[in-house]
């Protein structure tokens, strides 16, 4: 009589355990975002990219987009966050936010990482909407500083000094001097 009871409580815990594992399963599987997270939260930042590129694969919202965006970034992808941020460039028309700066930061670092400098000048001078701290044209310098390209920081410089000619009066205060102080910088470093 004890071997019986012990037995269906085997199999009654063991069935539970199993329809618990299908079903969470199930959920993981057909719901491309909560896998994402989930391999996010486990720290599988490349298994996460490619739940979050499936997510945006069914349905092609902004959300989505952004989502695959910013884990491309955090998956160091630079192939994958080229592929998108292209996608979102052509939706827009400059930076609207510094969060689009930002973004626009990681994507030229990750051109010139694949030897696209003269494209990432060109969209790094397209999303300048303040000059900022996380604003594109800092990245390339940074970059270009960390790389010890005196090439590309020449290019960086001559991008400075036409962004400070053409947006001078749309900065403000703040964004003018940071922007003067890296020219200033730059300049003294090519002498």
């Amino acid at each position: 009589m004890q071997k019986i009871i012990v037995k269906t409580a085997l199999i009654t815990v063991s069935v539970v355990l199993i329809a618990c594992v299908l079903i969470c399963g199930g959920i993981l599987l057909f719901n491309s975002r909560l896998s994402a997270e989930f391999f996010s939260n486990m720290g599988n930042e490349k298994k996460a990219l490619q739940y979050y590129e499936r997510g945006y694969e069914r349905e092609a919202t902004e959300e989505n987009l952004l989502l695959v965006i910013h884990s491309s970034i955090i998956a160091e992808d630079s192939a994958v966050l080229i592929e998108y941020f292209t996608v979102f460039d052509a939706k827009r028309d400059g930076a609207k936010n510094t969060h689009e700066e930002f973004l626009a930061s990681k994507y030229c670092t990750a051109l010139c990482e694949k030897n696209e400098s003269d494209s990432a000048l060109i969209t790094a001078k397209k999303y300048v909407g303040s000059y900022s701290e996380a604003c594109a044209p800092r990245a390339l310098m940074a970059y270009a500083l960390n790389k010890n390209d005196d090439a590309l920081l020449h290019k960086v410089l001559l991008l400075l000094e036409e962004i400070a000619k053409e947006n001078a009066n749309e900065f403000s205060e703040a964004s003018r001097g940071l922007l003067n102080s890296d020219i200033q910088i730059l300049k003294q470093l090519s002498v």
